[in-house]
């Protein structure tokens, strides 16, 4: 196990890394990535499900999924506007 804070060659293979961030709040994201090889196929194991069959499996738990429209692109703010960046970057 590697903790590398400068930019190091990896002479690993696969090349697999794990990345885990703590933040204010309790909002931790934990992801473990793996290096792409070239002419290994794609595999997709889940497919988001159709809206009839979503709402019918809501139904099934005694709820419904409300239909909202997205949000204009004006209605969006950052939340940290006026705020400083409070973390370092090691690479």
């Amino acid at each position: 196990m590697t903790f590398s804070r400068t930019l190091t060659n990896w002479t690993a293979a696969p090349a697999v890394a794990a990345i885990n961030s703590f933040a204010d709040g309790g909002t931790n994201v934990h992801v473990i990535l793996e290096g792409w090889e070239e002419g290994r196929g794609r595999t997709v194991r889940r497919h988001p499900l159709p809206p009839p069959t979503l709402q019918k499996r809501a139904l099934g738990c005694g709820q419904t999924i409300p239909v909202t429209p997205k949000p204009e692109t004006q209605e969006i703010q950052p939340m940290n506007t006026g705020k400083k960046m409070f973390w370092k970057t090691f690479a």
